[in-house]
């Protein structure tokens, strides 16, 4: 009787040793993938904190008013070309339209630098404002709005309004 109260004394200690040893395993192991999935939300949230993801938003809130600033630079120039025919001072009109024309250029130049910057996807939307095959320069660019005749110079800003809408 004795020698199996022993037997069943060491059985009941292995078994418990063996059972101890599996939650320990599996405590550990839960353990472990608690640790990677915080470690993953942290990563997440640590990259919505920091200076990249700040610079991102600041980005995209930049891009958004350039695009305002865009529209509404367009919207004036359609009008001012529109009041050019009811006014006879059209060389005071067209110095304000020349340097409204060169800042519509430096805005869109700037909205498409800082949409490149950011890239967003694998081509990045930029407004295209120079449609021709040739080369681009800014003279060419301010002389297509001074030799042009008032239609197709407000048929050109409603394409490049439509072009800026229509952009992400």
């Amino acid at each position: 009787m004795k020698k199996h109260s022993i037997i069943l004394a060491t059985v009941a200690a292995a078994f418990y040793f063996w059972t101890a040893r599996e939650t320990k395993n599996k405590s550990d192991s839960l353990l472990s993938r608690f640790k990677e999935v915080d470690s993953s939300l942290s990563v997440s949230t640590d990259s919505i904190n920091n200076s990249n993801g700040v610079g991102s938003v600041q980005q995209v809130y930049l891009i958004s008013q350039l695009k305002s600033q865009i529209i509404l630079l367009i919207d004036s120039l359609k009008e001012s070309y529109q009041k050019i025919e009811e006014t006879s001072s059209s060389t005071t009109i067209s110095k304000t339209l020349k340097s409204d024309t060169i800042r519509l250029l430096k805005n869109i130049q700037e909205f498409n630098k800082t949409k490149w910057n950011i890239v967003d996807s694998q081509i990045p939307d930029t407004i295209k404002y120079w449609a021709r095959s040739d080369k681009f320069s800014e003279e060419k660019w301010h002389f297509t709005f001074e030799s042009s005749q008032q239609q197709e110079i407000l048929i050109y800003l409603n394409y490049l309004r439509d072009r800026i809408i229509s952009v992400d």
